[in-house]
């Protein structure tokens, strides 16, 4: 396993395994029950996305549904805890009614699907019952890949500086 630099930009490191590349680049965000959105779907950009739009409509909820995404993986890294769902992520509608669940299902360029989701409202929720609901096991095994340090790659936090940084933009303050 090695690394590999994507032109000159050393923020885009794709990292090459068992001769296939390990793209984490988001492709798609889904968003159900999250905080503002009743339902939305974000598509990036493969090289770009920049979120322009009026304070209090949700683009801090955007940054913090990838957080929580990638949270599962940034706990595979060590001295780093991911972020998780809190009961107030899940969306509360004008009357006070809590969605029934949230969900955050995230798509990678590389074809990796993975969901995270919590209960709402509804007492017998069960993630593993939503349609096409992927839980994590794809991104553990692509974090464990990554992570590992197996190989001639070697793990180096600084090398995955921003991922350290956006761990610790999206933690939520203690109570």
């Amino acid at each position: 396993m090695s690394g590999i630099e994507d032109g000159n930009n050393p923020m885009s490191t794709l990292l090459t395994i068992d001769s296939h590349k390990l793209d984490i680049r988001v492709d798609k965000l889904c968003l159900t029950g999250f905080r503002c959105y009743k339902e939305a779907v974000i598509e990036f950009e493969k090289d770009l996305t920049v979120l322009v739009a009026p304070n209090g409509v949700g683009k801090s909820s955007i940054l913090d549904a990838l957080a929580i995404a990638f949270g599962a993986m940034l706990t595979r890294l060590p001295k780093i805890k991911g972020t998780a769902p809190l009961d107030t992520d899940i969306k509360v509608d004008a009357d006070g009614r809590r969605a029934p669940y949230m969900r955050i299902s995230t798509s990678l360029l590389n074809g990796i699907t993975w969901d995270r989701a919590e209960r709402g409202s509804e007492r017998n929720f069960k993630a593993a019952d939503l349609p096409g609901f992927r839980g994590l096991s794809e991104v553990n095994r692509l974090a464990d890949d990554i992570f590992s340090g197996g190989g001639s790659f070697k793990f180096s936090p600084a090398r995955f500086g921003l991922l350290r940084y956006r761990a610790w933009c999206f933690r939520k303050p203690d109570a």
